[in-house]
């Protein structure tokens, strides 16, 4: 989304919220913001707000087409929090699905130990071609029976000077193609 768009969804926003009921959903983000350093500048991808660097329909991509009904920075239990760096957002898709990504600066010769980030025995790390200059498809094993074998649960790349990794909490795609889709979209604007 170009900023001229995001600017002028924002004022369409603030307008309808003028002239609305007064029940609008004020504990949900507004994810059509855009951030920039005081200087005028882009801040580098890293350091802006995640939320706002994907639309709802971009997300609902990766989500197997469900919109979000909220989006969060996050905190805690996120690449961003641990030691890496950059900032993450999370976007609830429904009670057990959510869309979570991180964007950091490069890690250097850290994107298998990224891409094996959730503990668990249950995935096996993948080399994908295609995006960025290397990156690493999250895949079910079904050792655990709960998830159907060689469905995607991340995707992480690297491109340059950052770091993406894109997770899904729930209903793993067969294919990794909103998981790219997405990606595209976050090195599209760096």
């Amino acid at each position: 989304m170009s900023k001229h768009v995001a600017v002028l969804l924002v004022f369409v926003a603030f307008g309808a919220a003028a002239c609305g009921s007064g029940d609008a959903d004020t504990g949900s983000q507004d994810i059509t913001s855009t951030t920039s350093t005081a200087s005028g500048g882009q801040a580098s991808l890293w350091e802006q707000d995640v939320c706002t660097l994907l639309s709802d329909e971009e997300v609902a991509a990766v989500a197997g087409g469900s919109s979000p009904s909220e989006a969060q920075s996050s905190s805690q239990g996120t690449v961003a929090a641990d030691g890496y760096g950059g900032s993450s957002c999370r976007w609830k898709v429904s009670v057990s699905q959510f869309v979570e990504v991180d964007v950091y600066p490069n890690t250097e010769g850290r994107l298998d130990e990224l891409a094996a980030y959730n503990p668990w025995d249950r995935w096996t790390v993948e080399t994908y071609s295609g995006i960025g200059e290397d990156a690493r498809l999250v895949v079910a094993t079904g050792d655990s029976g709960l998830e159907t074998p060689g469905t995607i649960q991340a995707l992480v790349v690297q491109d340059g000077d950052v770091g993406i990794r894109i997770a899904l909490t729930d209903k793993y795609p067969a294919t990794p193609d909103g998981l790219v889709a997405a990606a595209q979209r976050l090195l599209e604007q760096k």
